[in-house]
């Protein structure tokens, strides 16, 4: 079996637009320093509610933080996984 075909088969249709989507959010906040769900969705073509559903998620996992009322950013760890993970 080769490489491609066993990712293919590991990860879902799904769960590559969930990935890609988590990255661009990510990419955009890095840029941003700070931003409201109502902006990322604008920048993102998603709605606002699907955004929060994404910021919450990433929240949990410790690499985004709510700063003030609906306004989020980056943490530490965050900022490491983008420094580590995305090619820039």
């Amino acid at each position: 079996m080769t490489k491609g075909l066993y990712l293919r088969l590991a990860i879902s249709k799904p769960e590559v637009v969930w990935m890609n989507t988590m990255e661009t959010i990510l990419k955009i906040i890095q840029e941003e320093g700070r931003i409201t769900p109502t902006v990322l969705a604008k920048k993102i073509g998603k709605s606002r509610v699907l955004v929060n559903v994404y910021l919450r998620a990433l929240e949990n996992l410790g690499i985004v933080r709510r700063v003030g009322r609906g306004l989020y950013e980056l943490t530490e760890e965050g900022a490491c996984l983008i420094k580590n993970s995305f090619h820039q």
